[in-house]
């Protein structure tokens, strides 16, 4: 006798495949994840003193790693300039706050990485 298994699958085949996709699942997981951080940096190793000066208060690099001012952000300051496109030792951020009493923070981020460097509220100096 002759058995047809025409419209048929096996629970072996279905394994198969489920095992297959779990596998590609994680290989496309993989390497998003990998383009994601390819963007990203090492956080600089920087310290900064902030200081006042009139309405503004003045964010001074003591030292530590270079960083680009493009990768700057200062939140909470309706102005700031940085004296140059890559910040070293002696360079400085003029930040104008934008309320009496608001905490500035200079954040630096690169790809999906952002820290606070440095933070400071007009307050502080009083």
């Amino acid at each position: 006798m002759i058995r047809s298994t025409q419209g048929k699958v096996s629970f072996s085949n279905v394994l198969l495949v489920a095992f297959f996709s779990v596998i590609m699942f994680g290989i496309i997981i993989g390497f998003g994840y990998s383009f994601a951080i390819i963007g990203s940096e090492d956080a600089p190793n920087t310290s900064f003193e902030i200081e006042e000066d009139g309405d503004q208060l003045i964010a001074i690099h003591n030292g530590g790693d270079s960083i680009e001012a493009e990768k700057l952000d200062v939140v909470n300051a309706d102005d700031w300039d940085t004296s140059g496109t890559t910040l070293t030792r002696g360079d400085t951020i003029a930040m104008t706050p934008n309320a009496d009493d608001t905490q500035i923070e200079i954040k630096w981020s690169s790809g999906p990485t952002e820290i606070t460097l440095a933070a400071a509220s007009p307050s502080d100096f009083e």
